[in-house]
């Protein structure tokens, strides 16, 4: 067997540039061999947004369905929703958005975790003026609990290592 060598296994590109090609096509980049999984990461994540919305809707209006309101039954089961739901939803938004970082206030964040956290906030301030409806500061902190670990996993799957730390 012939030996290869080094420069023959390095890519010939420099190690930065492929890891920064290596991580946008971890994220679904708009290449052609990436384009049917991107068309599918963003419609599980409308159809995803659509059921949470579908849960906001029959809870404002006080008639969730039994599965979901069993979760009440158990002790932090609420809490853990919010974390499990809202995390899941940053973490496909910003995959959806191929973890695109933005400055606020001039330090890096992800778009995607930015805007879920715009609509959480939102939507927890909205049950203020809806009866049957409570604003909750601790359904609001697991809400943010699980953007940070949608952040915090998005990072690890799709940033490159210099991009990893969200400073």
């Amino acid at each position: 067997m012939d030996k290869q060598t080094s420069s023959e296994r390095q890519p010939k590109s420099s190690t930065k540039e492929y890891l920064l090609t290596l991580s946008k096509d971890n994220c679904l980049s708009l290449s052609k061999d990436n384009q049917n999984r991107k068309i599918l990461i963003w419609a599980v994540t409308t159809v995803f947004l659509l059921f949470i919305i579908i849960i906001i809707v029959y809870a404002d209006k006080g008639i969730l369905p039994e599965p979901i309101s069993l979760i009440y039954s158990y002790v932090w089961g609420d809490k853990l929703a919010h974390f499990v739901l809202i995390g899941l939803l940053a973490f496909l938004v910003n995959l959806s958005l191929s973890a695109r970082l933005v400055k606020i206030y001039s330090r890096p964040m992800l778009l995607g975790s930015f805007l879920v956290a715009i609509a959480v906030i939102i939507e927890e301030f909205s049950q203020l003026f809806i009866s049957g409806r409570n604003f909750s500061l601790l359904d609001l902190t697991f809400d943010f609990l699980g953007i940070a670990a949608a952040s915090w996993l998005i990072s690890l799957v799709c940033l490159s290592p210099q991009n990893a730390r969200l400073r």
